[in-house]
């Protein structure tokens, strides 16, 4: 079994290297008490530890959730260092000989794979190895090597989702969201492929091609009678903890020549909060060149409101988590309601995300949330179904609103 401590960065960038060490020492104590004789236990490499479980004779898979259950207790406490006490939980992978391999580094091997896929479902969790798992690693790998040129070949494309002012009815502004065009494969969304890239560094130049590639979109579109209020392009934790990272949107917004009000980036909670001074400047730095900022998925990272109050930001975007049962769920619209009242009183724009039903659409509007994105109004489109897209919704909903003056009338 190989255990990974989850967020450990987070640790040594907050509270120092030194505060880290001694992290790595008590849960070390810890561990020493839970294990047995036959048990092998080392700390492998910076916050990794592995673990040599022996059995005789009896069936070691059947009693691995027993001293699953037993090692989480470790950390049920919290940990004390100096005057702070913290908690923390860790990721594990297991392997069993012979099935998974016949030699310690084989093990090993696919105990770390099986680690990172258990990191990568949800933190403090574990996950045994398969050959199921094995594959979809091969796949990742090959995914990994085709993203190196997928930019030089021009692979990629943007689709664009408007977002809608629910009062009127009218787009008046919309998301770039990344595809993958693969050779063989077909249309790629980018929840098969954005995890790779962040993970091997690919993201920043994709990033930044997405960046630039909306700015020329959206500067070209008033030739074809549209006009809108923005676009937003959403910027991943790599690109937002990259020291370059505000002078990048800069020479951005020169190049192209786009106006900085006219952009939106979005930035997700869990973007931010690995480094949240760090972000917390670059934001500011981002609003000073008068580009918006929108927190992205808005609920479902760590301690929304602790840094919702200095978070530098325009507006909110509501996850579909809490759309997708209204107007039913009375929890949702509780957390609909409070919310409304917070941005209002904050002074921030409120998005909702993922409207699929009509019920939902007049439920956010009458609850006073004027902006909203989903499969009711539009799906994610290519640029030239957006285009008549847009081009039909203005002239929809001016037909619409002549017609509602004259029924006045």
């Amino acid at each position: 079994m190989i255990m990974d401590i989850d967020w450990f960065k987070l640790i040594n960038d907050s509270m120092g290297h030194v505060s880290g060490d001694e992290l790595l020492v008590a849960l070390a104590e810890r561990l020493k008490q839970f294990t047995s004789r036959r048990d092998i236990l080392s700390r492998f490499a910076g916050d990794e530890f592995v673990f040599l479980f022996a059995s005789k004779g009896h069936d070691l898979k059947n009693k691995l959730p027993e001293i699953i259950e037993r090692l989480d207790r470790v950390f049920h406490d919290p940990f004390s260092l100096g005057k702070r006490k913290i908690r923390i939980s860790a990721s594990k992978g297991i392997a069993m000989y012979p099935k998974d391999g016949e030699t310690f580094l084989d093990l090993l091997k696919n105990a770390d794979a099986a680690m990172y896929h258990a990191k990568h479902q949800k933190p403090g969790s574990y996950a045994f190895y398969t050959q199921t798992l094995q594959y979809s690693l091969i796949e990742e790998m090959e995914t990994e090597q085709n993203l190196i040129d997928a930019l030089t070949q021009k692979e990629f494309e943007l689709y664009y989702q408007p977002s809608i002012h629910l009062p009127s009815g009218r787009a008046i502004g919309v998301e770039a969201l990344i595809r993958w065009r693969r050779p063989h494969y077909g249309l790629i969304a980018p929840n098969k492929f954005i995890h790779i890239a962040e993970r091997t560094g690919l993201i920043e130049p994709i990033g930044n091609w997405v960046l630039k590639q909306a700015c020329k979109d959206f500067l070209r579109w008033p030739n074809d009678g549209i006009l809108l209020d923005y676009i937003s392009s959403n910027v991943s934790s790599v690109q937002l903890q990259n020291p370059n990272f505000v002078q990048t949107v800069k020479q951005t917004l020169e190049i192209t020549g786009m106006e900085p009000h006219h952009l939106e980036l979005e930035i997700t909670e869990t973007a931010f909060i690995e480094d949240f001074q760090g972000s917390l400047d670059k934001l500011k730095e981002i609003r000073e060149l008068g580009v918006r900022v929108a927190v992205d998925d808005f609920g479902t990272g760590y301690a929304s409101l602790k840094y919702l109050k200095e978070l530098p930001a325009d507006s909110i975007k509501i996850d579909r988590l809490f759309v997708k049962d209204l107007p039913d769920n009375q929890n949702d619209v509780a957390i609909v309601s409070s919310l409304v009242t917070l941005t209002n009183n904050l002074k921030l724009g409120l998005i909702a995300e993922g409207i699929e039903t009509e019920a939902q659409r007049l439920y956010l509007l009458n609850a006073g949330i004027k902006m909203a994105q989903g499969f009711l109004m539009s799906r994610p489109l290519p640029e030239t179904e957006l285009l008549t897209y847009l081009a039909e919704n203005h002239i929809s909903n001016e037909v619409q609103q002549i017609s509602g003056l004259q029924t006045k009338a």
